[in-house]
């Protein structure tokens, strides 16, 4: 029985090691407990007690991640996860996160809080979907984004909340508020250029300035 774990040992580290199983990215992990299934076309590993994983510019800790799919291009994270893109500067954390590596898509479907410190920005919601390569959160479900200014914070609430960091935007779809500098905007659409402090605003606006 001794030779036998040692011998599976020795081919689940081959199998870690392997480019074609860690596809184009490695997959670097620690944890208290670890847990493996190495057969083909079922390629699981359980890693629990203080999970940690590393691929690319995305590091995830979290009481349990499960990574699975072929490739292990599928991770399921679940307990106090904390996400962090070092390339962006982007930090996740929420209940359960969800990466699927092949796509560059991350997903939370409870509350999740947001931060972008390069760019001030914060943000809050039920469901936050994460275009990692393409730099683009989705916000659904009770969104609040703020926005830190040297004229005070921006705060913007919408139905659906779209922010694309390259182009450094902040799209609100459906029943979109933007506060800021004690000015209050309301419209269907509104658009916020974070460069240049721009608001557009359109469909059913209504408004309170305060000059």
């Amino acid at each position: 029985m001794k030779n036998f774990r040692s011998i599976l040992t020795v081919i689940f580290l081959i199998g870690l090691a392997s480019p074609v199983l860690w596809a184009a990215d490695p997959i670097e992990f620690s944890g208290g407990s670890t847990e493996a299934i190495i057969r083909s076309g079922d390629e699981r590993v359980k890693i629990s007690e203080g999970a940690r994983v590393t691929t690319g510019d995305i590091t995830i800790t979290a009481q349990v991640i499960d990574v699975s799919g072929e490739g292990y291009s599928y991770l399921e994270c679940t307990g106090d996860v904390v996400l962090k893109d070092a390339g962006k500067g982007i930090e996740m954390s929420a209940g359960t996160i969800t990466y699927d590596r092949n796509e560059s898509i991350l997903l939370s479907r409870e509350q999740t809080s947001v931060e972008d410190k390069e760019k001030g920005i914060t943000a809050q919601a039920g469901w936050v979907r994460y275009q990692q390569e393409e730099g683009i959160l989705t916000f659904q479900d009770n969104v609040n984004l703020t926005r830190t200014t040297d004229d005070g914070i921006m705060v913007c609430t919408a139905e659906t909340v779209t922010y694309v960091r390259s182009s450094g935007t902040v799209m609100l779809d459906g029943g979109a508020v933007v506060t800021w500098k004690n000015d209050t905007y309301r419209a269907t659409t509104i658009r916020v250029n974070l460069d240049t402090d721009e608001i557009t605003m359109s469909g059913e606006i209504r408004g309170t300035i305060n000059g």
